[in-house]
């Protein structure tokens, strides 16, 4: 039969070879293919050519007489060349063909037959698994029996309909006929056999090959033959009995045997583990360590733990040698004495003092319970019960409770206000708010989006405490690191303003009208503001041309009038030098103008120039003198600060505030301050030292 096979494909190899050749020379018989399809597989490595009988829907894969025949790989089974077709129904793999590459045959659906000549199936290097994976109605493979294998032709039946090998046997039952035999018209291979096999392989990883049929018959008998198998399965009864009892540390075995048939197996039994009650044989100390013992309960096994040392003493307790001036603490755990003598502890009771006094409400609660934290065994203390601490651990203490001081995350107030003519909005974390006071914690990014109505231009973002404008974007992000009054600012399309601005860019006041309105007006005497305060100056007058001026007004331009002023003689204040030009360097400095009882915060600045700010200002906090000594506060950010702000940095590093009709009737406390970014990206804040006024004169 092989070599009829052959001698038909050589036949239609030339038959479909001179059919081309005429077709390529004669067109007027190119229909004469019209029964047969003919092409090359080739990479340019691997090369093998197929034909296709579309009357009987065989296609047929060979070489071309001179060389074994190799497929190439596909990348996937959509890829394959014949994928999709269902004009074939059966293949034939020629004799000289040593390879089928994966995805070769690919999702031909209705192929259910497989025919193969040469010997592909004999070893898995032959034939890819993956050469028929879609081949779905595969439903019979035929060939010489020594030429195939069961490992191999199951893995290309695997693939060819896609299923797990937990299915196989019921797919074999159901209806495929692996085997029909060659050229021996063999038919001995019965379907219990087959059956048989397919269970044996798949279930058992055994591999008996379809040639040693006397092998496979024996050994399916051998299964028939035992009474716990049927239908093509075992069905035992085991038994269990523990034949070797676990230990702690060793496992143990459990013996399975079938009463039915005397099959056994074995499985181990887990380790049973130690299982350890404790015992404290000694009890630890302040600085001596002590003893656990171990035991196990089933086996005695023991072992030891050291418990470390508590590590310090608990002093709960103390008494005074009057004579000598000194403390003797006395430890709760070891009775350990202690004396120390009457150190300066002013610092402590000071920086409690300062923790005491602030209110919870003003801060985050993360970072002021860690404040509280570190204050809260001190604060029932009387002054001379802090006597019983060493000098050193005072000195600790206060620099812990002054760190956290500094750590208090603040809640700052953020006002918004808008003139008609538009509406404003500010976002920050999960709020969306309007017009109207918010409460923000330190560092927060907040956003506001100004929203002129038809008519009206936005003029600008102004903080009201200084009237200083901050930005004139409609949309204005900054983050928080002081108390904020923002008023949005609307002009008419039609409408001119007149600013009166101070040398520092303070705002001093400022007079909106229409064009129709300056035409009207002749003289700026009425709508001029007093002359602003300087400090380091006298004498001051607003300089302008008024004609000029109206006439700009009339014209719908903005003009800005600036005063003048006579320099008098003031003191030279020292610039501090950054120490590692990227952190700020400040310090502050007061003057008292008693002449026109205006207080002078005078703040000398260093932010290096390529150190990102986000503000600058100074804080301020003020009450009644007979309540309120600016000496025991600790100036610290929060929402009861009033703050003056600078929009631009200086060049001569200097910025002024001027506290105008102070009074010896309140006392005053101020903190120069810079927030920047620093290298990371984390918002940080730098303070000059804190100035305390106590009737108009500065205080130590």
């Amino acid at each position: 039969m092989k070599t009829i096979k052959r001698i038909t494909a050589l036949i239609l190899s030339v038959m479909l070879l001179l059919s081309c050749c005429l077709s390529v020379g004669f067109l007027s018989y190119a229909e004469e293919l019209r029964y047969f399809e003919r092409g090359v597989l080739t990479d340019g490595t691997n090369t093998a050519y197929y034909i296709i009988d579309k009357d009987n829907k065989v296609l047929y894969i060979t070489g071309d007489g001179n060389h074994n025949a190799r497929t190439p790989n596909y990348p996937s089974a959509a890829e394959g060349p014949f994928a999709g077709r269902t004009d074939v129904t059966r293949i034939v793999i020629e004799e000289d063909v040593e390879k089928i590459g994966d995805y070769a045959l690919s999702n031909m659906t209705k192929v259910d037959t497989l025919e193969v000549q040469s010997n592909l199936l004999s070893s898995s290097s032959s034939m890819s698994s993956k050469a028929m994976i879609g081949c779905t109605g595969l439903r019979h493979i035929q060939g010489d029996n020594s030429l195939l294998s069961t490992d191999v032709f199951l893995e290309v039946i695997k693939g060819a309909v896609n299923i797990a090998s937990g299915n196989w046997l019921s797919l074999v039952k159901n209806g495929i006929s692996i085997i029909s035999t060659g050229v021996t018209g063999d038919n001995t291979l019965d379907n219990d056999t087959v059956h048989c096999m397919v269970d044996d392989y798949i279930n058992n990883g055994n591999k008996i090959f379809l040639d040693d049929l006397a092998t496979a018959q024996e050994a399916y008998n051998e299964r028939l033959a035992n009474p716990c198998y049927s239908n093509n399965a075992f069905h035992h009864s085991y038994q269990a009995a523990v034949t070797t009892q676990p230990t702690c540390t060793a496992a143990g075995e459990t013996t399975y045997t079938c009463p039915t048939c005397g099959d056994v197996y074995t499985e181990p039994v887990t380790a049973l583990g130690h299982v350890y009650t404790a015992t404290t044989l000694y009890e630890r100390s302040c600085f001596v360590e002590g003893i656990t013992k171990y035991s196990c309960t089933q086996c005695g096994d023991a072992m030891y733990q050291a418990i470390p040392a508590i590590g310090h003493h608990t002093y709960d307790s103390y008494t005074y040698d009057a004579a000598a001036d000194a403390y003797t603490e006395i430890c709760a755990v070891c009775d350990d004495h202690n004396t120390q003598f009457d150190n300066d502890t002013s610092a402590l009771i000071y920086a409690v003092d300062l923790a005491e006094a602030l209110d919870s409400s003003d801060y985050t609660t993360d970072s002021y319970q860690t404040l509280y934290n570190a204050v809260e065994r001190y604060l029932p203390l009387e002054e001379t019960d802090y006597l019983q601490y060493p000098q050193v651990k005072v000195d600790e203490k206060v620099a812990e409770i002054l760190t956290k001081l500094d750590a208090l995350v603040p809640y700052l107030n953020l006002r918004l206000s808008y003139q008609p003519g538009g509406i404003a909005t500010v976002i920050y974390e999960d709020v969306t708010a309007g017009a109207g006071k918010q409460s923000v914690t330190f560092g927060t990014e907040v956003t506001l989006t100004a929203t002129p109505a038809a008519g009206y231009t936005f003029n600008g973002w102004y903080e009201k405490t200084t009237r200083r404008i901050l930005s004139e974007d409609e949309v204005y992000t900054f983050s928080m690191t002081s108390n904020t009054d923002i008023l949005a600012r609307f002009i008419a399309n039609d409408e001119a303003t007149l600013y009166f601005t101070c040398l520092d860019g303070q705002l001093k006041s400022y007079v909106t009208k229409t064009t129709e309105e300056w035409r009207t007006v002749t003289s700026l005497e009425a709508l001029l503001p007093e002359v602003p305060y300087s400090y380091g100056h006298t004498d001051g007058a607003w300089r302008y041309n008024e004609p000029a001026v109206l006439a700009t007004l009339s014209s719908g331009e903005d003009v800005t009038v600036m005063p003048t002023y006579t320099d008098v003689a003031i003191p030279t204040y020292e610039k501090p030098q950054s120490t590692d030009g990227v952190t700020p360097a400040l310090t502050l400095y007061y003057e008292y103008d008693a002449a026109y009882n205006v207080g002078n915060f005078i703040m000398m600045a260093d932010v290096p120039e390529d150190c990102p700010y986000e503000e600058i200002g100074i804080a301020f906090y003020y009450k009644n003198a007979d309540t309120f000594n600016p000496t025991a506060l600790r100036l610290l950010m929060n929402n009861k600060m009033v703050t003056s702000r600078f929009d631009t940095l200086y060049e001569d590093g200097k910025y002024v505030v001027n506290f105008k009709k102070m009074s010896a009737g309140k006392n005053y406390a101020a903190k120069g301050y810079v927030s920047y970014y620093d290298a990371d990206g984390n918002l940080q804040v730098v303070y000059t030292d804190q100035v305390n006024i106590v009737n108009l004169a500065q205080a130590n």
